[in-house]
C-alpha cells in the first residue's frame, strides 16, 4: 500500500500581504525622508552641519532658544560657539 500526501495551499493571501508590506515599507521610507528634510529646513540657514553630533547640538540649541535663560556653550576655540549666541540686550 502506497500513501500519497497532497498539500494544497492558496498563496493569494500571502502574496497580498507581501505586497502590502512592501507598500508600507515604501511609504515609511518616504515619510522618513520627508522628516529629515523638515529637520534640515528648521536648522538656521547660516549653519551648515552634516555631522550627526553637530546636528544634535543644533537641535538642542533650537530647543533651548525660546527659553529666557543663560546657557553656557563650551568648546574648542574657533568651532563656532558664537554662531549660536545672542548677546544680552
Amino acid at each position: 500500500m502506497k500513501r500519497i500526501i497532497v498539500n494544497s495551499r492558496d498563496f493569494t493571501s500571502l502574496n497580498t500581504l507581501q505586497s502590502d508590506l512592501e507598500d508600507t515599507k515604501r511609504i515609511s521610507r518616504n515619510y522618513h525622508m520627508e522628516l529629515e528634510q523638515i529637520k534640515y529646513r528648521e536648522i538656521d540657514s547660516d549653519l551648515i552641519a552634516r555631522d550627526s553630533e553637530m546636528e544634535k547640538v543644533i537641535r538642542m540649541v533650537m530647543r533651548v532658544a525660546p527659553v529666557k535663560s543663560s546657557v553656557l556653550i563650551q568648546g574648542e576655540a574657533g568651532v563656532g560657539q558664537e554662531c549660536h549666541c545672542t548677546p544680552p540686550a
